[in-house]
């Protein structure tokens, strides 16, 4: 069996390597983006929605995706503007709903868009 360690993420499944991944960069806080898509994105063919969630699970673990210069990449950008416009788009579609119906009911609704699956 291969020896768990992060030069060989790609003998695994992409759960785990993401994992095994994420684990060596708690230190750091960061992975450049050329160094991401060699290790997971590539390998692994993922394609953008699949790119879009691992960006977001990689921000909730505390690691910054950053170019050569060490600022915030092309790809942690764009990933934060969707999530600004998804965010955007949620509370126009609650403030349209309370127009129609109780406060109750916003915060009902809200708490569900806020809420995340357990693992």
């Amino acid at each position: 069996m291969a020896k768990e360690n992060a030069s060989n993420v790609n003998d695994f499944p992409l759960e785990k390597a993401v994992k095994m991944v994420i684990t060596g960069l708690k230190k750091t806080k960061q992975i450049r983006e050329k160094d991401l898509k060699a290790r997971l994105l590539l390998p692994y063919g993922l394609n953008d929605a699949e790119t879009a969630k691992l960006v977001e699970e990689f921000a909730d673990n505390g690691i910054s995706i950053v170019d050569d210069q060490g600022e915030p990449s092309a790809l942690a950008l764009k990933a934060e503007e969707e999530a600004e416009k998804k965010e955007q788009n949620i509370l126009i579609w609650c403030w349209m709903i309370t127009r129609r119906s109780s406060r109750s009911t916003l915060f009902l609704l809200l708490y569900k868009v806020e809420m995340k699956p357990m693992p």
